[in-house]
């Protein structure tokens, strides 16, 4: 895929602030933390995290600084994601980059390579510091450098394709507001329908609800807990990368069928207006029926169906109107 220049520059000169905050506010989630651990604290402090930690995984927290890691570059992709779509459809950007002498195609894809390169590089600096600052540290014995690369591969994957699928989101909204929705809730999505339908299911069998923290560490990007995520095998990376070639390839498809005249719409094709309706209705149904169940106190099933059949009914009739508007932002 050849780089055109211009196109590149274009993409920079929009977010060159997210450029240089994105490798700033991964330091401070991670090395940062990693200092001020090890290096700021006061003394005993230090001295008595050392005695509680026995293992690599106790010295490493766990995981937990590189799962702060991963959440603030989360949100640097996802305002990265708004500024190069959603932001570029209202300020009238989208219509000039159209106007080029370039495909879709290659403006998609020049702003997908932004953004993964802008990942990839946080990754590598930071992964680099990290492991310099671990080395020179007083866990410096439990220093594995495949933890390193394990951290680094995983957060790469994941979150390469939540960028790919804010991207993909982006493409399919009409307006700013609706992708910045949109994408909020579409990685946790899954989670949450198969908690819904968990709780229904539950309710049937008159079963007692268990919260599903397995589904929630598979389906939510960035979690990544030992020793739970090794027993999950290969299933989290399968499904990352599931994730990350059908957003990157739905996005490009998109992108491509753009149409300007559906600017300002919740979403700006006919099939995903039907997609979005049919969702829409069903998750709200189910919400409905568990808010009714649980709100009474219910033994009986048929309460859980008359909540069902009114947020059925009260989200057809949101839903409806929602398609009709033209948003402003």
């Amino acid at each position: 895929m050849r780089i055109d220049r211009a196109l590149w520059k274009r993409e920079y000169d929009q977010a060159k602030w997210i450029v240089w905050m994105t490798p700033l506010a991964h330091f401070l989630a991670l090395g940062g933390n990693r200092l001020n651990d090890w290096y700021l604290d006061r003394p005993e402090n230090i001295q008595d995290r050392l005695a509680r930690g026995h293992s690599h995984l106790d010295a490493y927290e766990y995981g937990e600084m590189e799962l702060m890691a991963r959440i603030s570059l989360m949100i640097v992709l996802f305002v990265l994601a708004l500024v190069q779509i959603g932001a570029e459809r209202r300020n009238g950007g989208q219509e000039f980059l159209f106007s080029l002498p370039c495909s879709r195609a290659r403006i998609f894809w020049t702003k997908w390579l932004f953004g993964t390169v802008l990942l990839t590089g946080s990754l590598v600096l930071n992964t680099a510091l990290d492991m310099a600052i671990v080395m020179g540290s007083p866990i410096a014995e439990h220093f594995r450098l495949w933890y390193h690369l394990d951290q680094f591969f995983f957060a790469w994957l994941s979150l390469a394709a939540v960028y790919s699928m804010f991207l993909f989101v982006g493409t399919i909204s009409g307006s700013l507001a609706s992708q910045a929705v949109f994408a909020l809730l579409a990685p946790v999505l899954p989670y949450l329908i198969a908690l819904l339908v968990q709780i229904g299911i539950s309710i049937h069998n008159d079963s007692v609800f268990r919260f599903p923290e397995a589904d929630y560490v598979l389906l939510f990007p960035v979690r990544y807990d030992y020793p739970d995520i090794l027993a999950a095998g290969p299933f989290p990376w399968i499904f990352m990368a599931a994730v990350f070639a059908a957003a990157s390839a739905g996005g490009m498809i998109a992108y491509r069928r753009t149409r300007a005249e559906n600017n300002g719409k919740l979403v700006g094709f006919p099939l995903w207006e039907c997609i979005l309706q049919a969702g829409f209705v069903f998750c709200s149904a189910l919400a409905g029926g568990t808010f009714t169940y649980a709100f009474f106190n219910a033994s009986s099933v048929i309460l859980y169906y008359v909540g069902l059949a009114l947020g059925a009914a009260i989200s057809a009739w949101v839903i409806r109107r929602l398609l009709r508007l033209r948003l402003k932002i």
